[in-house]
Order: C-alpha cells, then sequence, then structure tokens
C-alpha cells in the first residue's frame, strides 16, 4: 500500500455479543485495521452497531473531499537552490 502511495480508509463491523467466541486473529482485528490505515495515511473506523454506518461513511467521504496537495513551482528554472 504504501509503495503505490494508496490511503487506505476501513470499516470494522464487531458483534459485541460474539466477543467470548471469537478467535485470536478475529481479536486483534480493529488493531491490526488501525496499524495499516495509519501507515497510510487513513482511519480505521470501528462500529458495533450497523445503524451507524451511514455516519461512518459519511465522515470518509467528507475527508476524502476535503484533502488538498500543495505543491510549488520555480519560476527560477536554473536549479541552482536559489
Amino acid at each position: 500500500m504504501r509503495e503505490a502511495d494508496t490511503q487506505l480508509y476501513s470499516i470494522g463491523i464487531f458483534d459485541p455479543f460474539e466477543y467470548r467466541s471469537r478467535t485470536q486473529e478475529e481479536l486483534n482485528g480493529p488493531s491490526l485495521l488501525s496499524e495499516m490505515t495509519e501507515l497510510t495515511g487513513g482511519r480505521a473506523f470501528t462500529l458495533e452497531n450497523l445503524n451507524d454506518l451511514p455516519d461512518i461513511a459519511a465522515k470518509i467521504g467528507s475527508e476524502l473531499r476535503n484533502q488538498y496537495i500543495l505543491g510549488y513551482r520555480p519560476s527560477n528554472k536554473a536549479h541552482d537552490a536559489r
């Protein structure tokens, strides 16, 4: 993901009532999602109630629409660091 210069956003949906029967991989899921998304400059969202999904999708959309890139192109084409 870093080589592709891609931002990753994740939404983890976890059932709070199935906590005891989760495998170790499932228990590590939220921290793995956070680690992967932070490496790319994105964010991880977790939810237990599917009714929260539209709000989280709206947050992701808002973040993506409000990003910008700042650039500078010098008028001195001599490339002499002035």
